[in-house]
């Protein structure tokens, strides 16, 4: 899990006590120095949270050791597999909130963004959710794939859910998806809707292959010289995402040039 203080409240709500961090926190958001580990069994799984160290608004960041909580916070979303980006939603996404999202993208976790407001999940109008639905198809468009849970931490409202969605997400981050199932899909797409030209060119995409996961990496092989744009690159991502389900986890497509077969 990646959050600020909030989640603390969240992660009680599971564990069912105060935990070990009493002496580690502050009653002020943002000041929690160090990260901390809990591990609890659910849904028969051991899994581990992580409490990051708060990451305040950069101008409010001073002095060695404020910095350094950010370093170590940003450490500990490298070290896991979902990270749970929590929002205030009484005071939308900021600059930060962004920059630490673009982070967990780069690094290749599955995602979910939680939004922390009680007074938002009893708002029968909606006009607050979509709102924040609204700044994050400005502001973290590059997470359009990360689904979002409105949650209360104090009230532990849709706690479960979000670690249930966290599971899952895990699950797809590991996954790997048949050679055959994704040439039959892809040769469909690719006729549907061709790549544009190259150069001039025609681009041929011969076969693609899963050559990764943890998160899943797809190859393309393609004709010598021909190079995919970037808009025809997300819409193969947009196909591969929804006909294997891989809600809430980044998906890197690379090309490679087919060797040609010497004539004999």
């Amino acid at each position: 899990f990646h959050a600020d203080d909030g989640i603390r409240d969240c992660l009680r709500g599971l564990v069912g006590s105060e935990m070990c961090i009493r002496d580690r926190v502050s009653s002020i958001p943002g000041t929690t120095r160090d990260s901390v580990d809990v591990t609890l069994s659910f849904r028969g799984r051991q899994v581990t949270l992580v409490d990051t160290a708060g990451i305040r608004k950069k101008a409010r960041v001073s002095g060695a050791e404020e910095k350094l909580s950010v370093s170590m916070a940003i450490k500990q979303i490298e070290r896991s597999a979902v990270a749970v980006l929590l929002l205030d939603a009484t005071a939308g996404i900021g600059a930060q909130d962004a920059a630490i999202a673009g982070h967990v993208a780069r690094s290749g976790r599955g995602v979910i963004v939680a939004v922390n407001q009680g007074a938002l999940v009893a708002d029968r109008s909606h006009q607050g959710a979509r709102e924040l639905v609204r700044q994050m198809k400005t502001r973290l468009r590059f997470l359009e794939y990360a689904p979002m849970i409105l949650v209360s931490a104090l009230e532990g409202t849709r706690v479960v859910k979000l670690l249930d969605q966290a599971l899952a997400i895990e699950e797809r981050w590991r996954a790997r998806v048949s050679t055959s199932r994704l040439n039959s899909l892809l040769e469909h797409w690719v006729g549907e809707k061709p790549p544009p030209r190259s150069k001039g060119r025609a681009v041929k995409i011969y076969y693609g292959t899963q050559v990764a996961s943890r998160p899943p990496v797809f190859k393309l092989f393609v004709n010598t010289g021909a190079k995919l744009y970037f808009s025809y690159e997300r819409y193969l991502v947009n196909r591969i995402r929804e006909a294997f389900d891989f809600e809430g986890v980044p998906i890197k497509l690379v090309t490679a040039e087919r060797k040609q077969r010497r004539a004999r």
